[in-house]
């Protein structure tokens, strides 16, 4: 079955109807999944609603209840709210194949502490190490004293119960399930996880690449606004230079031409910019991917300005 043009699926038992999105912030949305993505990069830049209104195509109504949703996730008291009730905590290593020792302890890798608790609510935190008080510091400022935490038999697991908390364990080399001490959640944030940190990055990646088109756009503009006031290479150059002062100078490239009214290049190049020519102004920049699939791809971005002299 398709809902807004996403699949949908049905339990066998139950006969629930659900689809990706169900349970989420965008359950219900008839946006495309793509427009979503692309405003989450947006917001990233703080774009305004009408700004991302142009941008994806969407009126300025659902563009600033999209951001308003962006916002709402944000809050700071979800973020800072400690987590309660029973709570499954592990722990898992990311950083792609490499030789050497695997799993627990292997080289060249970050520690990820992922915490779920039975309502759904899942919290993720990066390691620099992993030790008895390390973990004893994450567990009390994250989890309310209490509470049931369901881990393995790692060592580090073991004063839980000094620290104030419930405590049982499952030994995941024999088993997943016992009883209601149950790991497999877990276990499966802990493989989609590297999946959900590349969507993050790449949305950060897109917003840096679409902040860094505005950069050059304007750059190009106000180079032309000033060769029409001051229509010589040194002047523009600097212009241009100026506003795109963040950006990295070696990856700037400047052109400069002077076209007469009937479209053809000015005699002398800019020396025969007079009333009635027109300055134009191109402005290309090689943005480099940080997305780890596309880690150093090049993205040539340019934009070209022009105005006439008066």
């Amino acid at each position: 079955m398709m809902e807004h043009g996403r699949p949908e699926y049905r339990c066998r038992v139950c006969r629930y109807h659900y689809s990706l999105l169900t349970g989420t912030e965008l359950e219900g949305t008839r946006l495309p999944l793509t427009k979503w993505v692309l405003a989450a990069g947006l917001f990233a830049i703080g774009i305004s609603s009408h700004g991302l209104a142009r941008e994806i195509q969407v009126s300025q109504r659902i563009a600033w209840k999209m951001l308003t949703k962006f916002r709402q996730a944000l809050q700071a008291n979800q973020i800072l709210r400690k987590l309660a009730g029973s709570v499954e905590v592990d722990e898992t290593y990311i950083g792609g194949r490499a030789k050497g020792k695997r799993g627990r302890g292997a080289a060249h890798k970050s520690i990820v502490l992922g915490m779920r608790t039975r309502k759904g609510r899942v919290r993720s935190l990066v390691l620099l190490t992993l030790r008895t008080r390390d973990m004893q510091k994450i567990l009390q400022s994250q989890i309310v004293k209490g509470s049931r935490l369901f881990t393995d038999h790692y060592y580090v697991y073991g004063r839980v119960r000094r620290w104030g908390f419930r405590h049982r364990r499952i030994e995941h080399a024999k088993r997943f399930v016992r009883g209601k001490t149950r790991g497999q959640t877990l276990v499966e944030f802990a493989l989609i996880l590297p999946i959900f940190v590349l969507v993050l990055v790449g949305i950060f990646d897109f917003g840096l690449a679409f902040d860094t088109s505005l950069t050059i756009s304007n750059a190009a503009r106000e180079g032309a606004r000033a060769g029409v006031t001051s229509p010589t290479s040194a002047a523009i150059t600097s212009r241009v230079r100026t506003v795109a002062g963040r950006l990295n100078d070696s990856n700037l490239t400047i052109a400069v031409t002077c076209k007469t009214a009937a479209g053809a290049a000015c005699t002398g190049g800019l020396a025969g910019a007079t009333s009635g020519t027109t300055i134009v102004v191109t402005v290309g920049y090689t943005y480099r991917m940080i997305t780890p699939i596309l880690f150093g791809t090049a993205l040539p971005i340019s934009s070209t300005a022009q105005m006439r002299v008066e």
